[in-house]
């Protein structure tokens, strides 16, 4: 393997390896605030960008996680 193929291997696993935190962090608070709604029966999906057409909890967390991450970029 050449070191240009290496590289391009090995610099979208390493893009990754930086959004994996990001992730993690705004997963824990989208699911603290969507549990908090949840426990006063507020209707928090529409709070979040992408999270309206989601049944379950845990696919609109992940739906406004994922929402939040894409303005990042």
């Amino acid at each position: 393997m050449t070191e240009a193929t290496r590289h391009a291997v090995l610099e979208p696993l390493e893009a990754t390896k930086g959004f994996a935190p990001i992730f993690l962090v705004g997963f824990v608070v989208v699911l603290a605030i969507a549990l908090t709604g949840k426990l006063f029966a507020w209707d928090w999906r529409t709070w979040f960008p992408g999270a309206e057409g989601e049944g379950d909890l845990i696919p609109s967390v992940r739906s406004a996680v994922y929402t939040f991450m894409s303005h990042l970029s």
